[in-house]
């Protein structure tokens, strides 16, 4: 079995105009999201080996507070296939994960995660900023992982 926790990324300041949709930062309460998840994962068991991330500027400051939480600060991989990424994107980069990787945390976007957990699980759910779903696999390599895939969600 693989586990894949899926996180959407903090809430991002609009404050600047000027700045690109990838280049938003997260405001005071993605900060605090990020940080209250990041305490969740450090109680959780078990935590992810690896990080997987968008590019996006508010998802690598997500990404970087689980990091600097987590025990053992896993490795964050930063994937521009996952910027605003639909499920088969999520999925072609969850392929690549090494085996080693028993529980993978991907950072990512709206509305892709919330389509990738119904295609996963059949589930409909509604991701918040800051949001987080565990999603256990019924797979032994991450190279097996597909969208036909019929995982279940676990509550953290």
């Amino acid at each position: 079995m693989k586990i894949v926790l899926l996180l959407r990324h903090g809430a991002a300041d609009w404050n600047n105009a000027q700045s690109a949709d990838h280049d938003r930062l997260l405001n005071a309460r993605g900060e605090a999201e990020a940080a209250r998840v990041a305490a969740l994962l450090a109680a959780h068991r078990p935590r992810p080996d690896s990080i997987l991330c968008s590019t996006a500027e508010r998802a690598r400051a997500t990404a970087e507070i689980m990091a600097s939480v987590l025990p053992g600060r896993p490795s964050i991989e930063m994937r521009r296939r996952l910027y605003l990424a639909e499920p088969p994107a999520c999925i072609g980069v969850l392929r690549e994960c090494g085996d080693d990787a028993g529980t993978v945390l991907l950072v990512g976007h709206n509305p892709g995660l919330e389509h990738l957990v119904k295609l996963l699980t059949g589930k409909q759910i509604t991701f918040s900023t800051g949001g987080l779903v565990r999603i256990d696999l019924p797979i032994t390599n991450w190279s097996d992982m597909r969208e036909t895939i019929h995982g279940v969600i676990v509550e953290i």
